[in-house]
């Protein structure tokens, strides 16, 4: 469990209040404020996150399902740990199984890691199903909300000159449903049985502008296609997207992606930056995991991978810290 450390309040006040306004679910007022873009996700559910040089977050999203999105999530917080006082995994929505026990079972018992699930079905399939097969609902405010008091946690847990980063690990691929509720009514959500859903990039849209992406590739044949079409549904939500990591299976997807991005005719973000100027350091392949049932501990302490993703983490601090310059804080 997060540790409360420092003063209080005093430390909550020298960070920068995100505040993205409409069925406002914050709980206190904080004295600086910035507004984000406004969103047209599924319910425009609003969150409040910190913005500070030392208060990193991303979004880890696949290009599909089963692409090795909570393999890549644990190496990055292994990574991670390397850099930051503290390191923060949270999985917003969780069918079958734990990824957050997969994650803290290659993590040493000792680190600054704090793990948390918000909520949790027991079928393992898409969170639309699940919820509803178990009659267990939970609206897009209710998620954006646990993801906000989460943040808050977080937040008044840490110092203020303290590192931290946060990665928050989505379901599925990047159109995959999120969870389905009665309560999600917009014109923009999907309904199954009267309960209506979003995607997961409908559903993180108030985080496009605060926490950049990392795009879990898809390896196998066909995948690059299925990565760049999940790049773009993330642009053209707004999202920022920092970097992508794909877990290779034979077929070298990482090397043609990068010559994708290195064409004359560059990818740009929403804001007009041009997107991974430097492929070799933003677009990283890790090599295939070793069959199973052999354990993955050997895999992940090999310099294949943790040099790579070090090296990668390192990229995407620098990234953050030119992100918050353009942000002016």
């Amino acid at each position: 469990e997060a540790k409360m450390v420092g003063g209080g309040h005093d430390i909550v006040r020298q960070y920068v209040t995100v505040t993205l306004t409409k069925h406002m679910l914050s709980r206190r007022a904080f004295p600086v404020f910035a507004r984000a873009a406004s969103s047209t996700s599924a319910t425009d559910a609003t969150e409040r996150i910190r913005v500070s040089p030392n208060f990193r977050q991303h979004i880890i999203f696949g290009a599909n399902t089963d692409v090795g999105k909570t393999l890549v999530s644990t190496g990055l917080v292994r990574a991670s740990l390397q850099n930051s006082s503290f390191v923060n995994y949270i999985k917003p929505l969780q069918c079958g199984g734990s990824d957050q026990a997969f994650v803290e079972k290659h993590i040493s018992s000792n680190s600054n890691l704090h793990g948390q699930t918000l909520f949790s079905w027991e079928t393992p399939a898409s969170p639309h199903v699940a919820s509803i097969k178990e009659n267990l609902p939970k609206s897009d405010e209710e998620v954006l909300g646990a993801l906000e008091s989460a943040f808050m946690d977080i937040s008044k847990a840490c110092l203020s000159q303290a590192t931290t980063t946060t990665w928050i690990e989505t379901a599925g691929g990047v159109l995959s449903p999120s969870a389905a509720s009665p309560l999600n009514q917009s014109p923009d959500h999907a309904f199954t049985n009267g309960w209506g859903w979003s995607t997961q990039a409908d559903l993180y849209r108030p985080f496009a502008k605060f926490a950049p992406v990392v795009l879990v590739g898809d390896g196998r044949l066909g995948g690059i296609s299925a990565t760049l079409s999940a790049m773009e549904s993330l642009q053209i939500r707004g999202y920022d997207i920092a970097g992508m990591v794909v877990l290779e299976t034979g077929y070298d997807n990482a090397t043609s992606l990068r010559d994708y991005a290195s064409r004359e005719s560059k990818l740009h973000s929403v804001g007009g930056r041009i997107l991974f100027p430097n492929p070799s350091d933003s677009i990283v392949s890790l090599p295939e995991i070793p069959p199973y049932p052999e354990p993955l501990h050997e895999w992940y302490d090999s310099p294949q991978v943790t040099e790579t993703l070090e090296a990668f983490d390192i990229h995407l601090s620098q990234f953050w810290t030119e992100r918050i310059k353009e942000l002016n804080y």
